[in-house]
């Protein structure tokens, strides 16, 4: 099961709104760290997903953006508008500047339904998993890698999310680096489910600038390296100064385009790729800000375009993708294939068999029919 993290700015939440439907039948589960006052997008994209019969975790105490400093009116927003919906479940941030009394403070309101518990450098887990009776708890550990950490956390869920994406100047990228391999490899390092920052990383700004580089990252899986997946940077070339972002990009798609004709070449030329093909034909440049909308919007029209694996007439594509915008000039795109489709929906029938209801504990994550009202319990 795929957990990818977003920081809940405009262009991202309205990626989870218009693909909510997407997110629904692959079964993947959002976690949103929202990162501004004005709560009204957050519910928009919320509350599409539970039409869908989607499901997601909200941060109620976040550590970057306008809730940093008081979470109080997230939590009391989550609980008025989802309090008695199993589907949009209330995470708190575990960080180093809490002690297990912090910790235990803080998830003490939630001891009757399911909660999320992101790991993000809380240092005392031995500590804190003693303290804890809670059985419905779903572990994040944003340092997949910490097996000792993660030792004492046994029972709920337990999900792996891991930062690919080393984060350079534009100009300074590769043409291919390694990604993760976590999408393989998580079952065996003893998890539920496993996520990413995306080709954002485990990073966050409140707005761009002018930026001397235009770069496209595209994720891709290579079969000859065991389905690890690694990223490709196709930068542009006219660097010294930061005008012409028209130009610039035009370069970075031109190498694009011709990695995708390329003999051997790893990327499906699927229906959203073909967007970058028809903006290259054109050689029309209709603007950065344009651009960002059309490929946020790409999930509407076609389902592959977004991160998530799709099953098309009973077989995953080789190959799906989203397109997301990293600063003002810089587009990322993220691919996933087919290995990463069949563990993911396998994943999922699973945990959707096993969930049940026990008293006033709530499972997690939710049935369909405890998400929408349904009778149906169909995964």
């Amino acid at each position: 099961m795929y957990y990818p993290f977003f920081r809940g700015k405009q262009f991202e939440l309205l990626a989870i709104r218009e693909s909510a439907e997407v997110i629904s039948n692959a079964g993947f589960i959002p976690i949103i760290e929202p990162v501004r006052e004005v709560l009204s997008s957050l519910d928009r994209a919320l509350r599409e997903l539970v039409s869908r019969g989607a499901s997601a975790a909200v941060i109620v105490n976040p550590r970057l953006g306008d809730h940093r400093h008081d979470g109080d009116g997230l939590a009391a927003y989550l609980e008025e508008s989802f309090g008695d919906n199993d589907a949009v479940l209330p995470a708190l941030l575990l960080t180093n500047l809490m002690t297990v009394e912090d910790a235990m403070r803080a998830i003490s309101p939630y001891e009757d339904r399911p909660l999320m518990l992101v790991h993000a450098g809380f240092t005392d887990g031995k500590g804190l998993a003693a303290q804890l009776t809670a059985t419905q708890l779903t572990h994040v550990f944003l340092d997949a890698r910490n097996t000792l950490y993660r030792r004492p956390f046994i029972g709920g869920h337990r999900i792996l999310i891991e930062d690919g994406f080393e984060r350079k100047k534009n100009a300074d990228y590769s043409l291919v680096d390694r990604f993760s391999d976590l999408h393989i490899t998580y079952s065996e390092l003893g998890a539920n489910g496993y996520g990413d920052f995306l080709t954002v990383g485990d990073y966050y700004a409140e707005g761009g600038g002018p930026a001397y580089a235009v770069a496209i990252h595209l994720t891709y899986i290579d079969t000859d390296q065991d389905d690890a997946m690694f990223v490709y940077h196709f930068i542009s070339d006219s660097n010294d100064t930061p005008v012409d972002p028209a130009g610039k990009f035009s370069q970075a798609l031109s190498k694009l385009i011709a990695q995708l004709d390329s003999a051997g070449s790893c990327i499906e030329d699927t229906s959203a790729v073909q967007e970058f093909r028809e903006l290259h034909a054109r050689g029309h440049f209709p603007g950065l800000g344009y651009v960002k909308k059309t490929l946020h919007q790409a999930p509407s029209r076609d389902p592959r375009c977004f991160s998530i694996p799709w099953l098309s007439d009973g077989a995953a594509p080789r190959v799906s993708v989203i397109f997301r915008f990293v600063t003002n000039t810089s587009l990322s795109a993220i691919l996933f294939g087919r290995p990463a489709a069949i563990a993911a929906l396998q994943m999922r029938k699973a945990c959707f068999r096993n969930a049940s209801h026990s008293g006033s504990r709530r499972s997690w994550p939710p049935t369909k029919s405890s998400m929408t009202g349904s009778q149906s319990s169909s995964c």
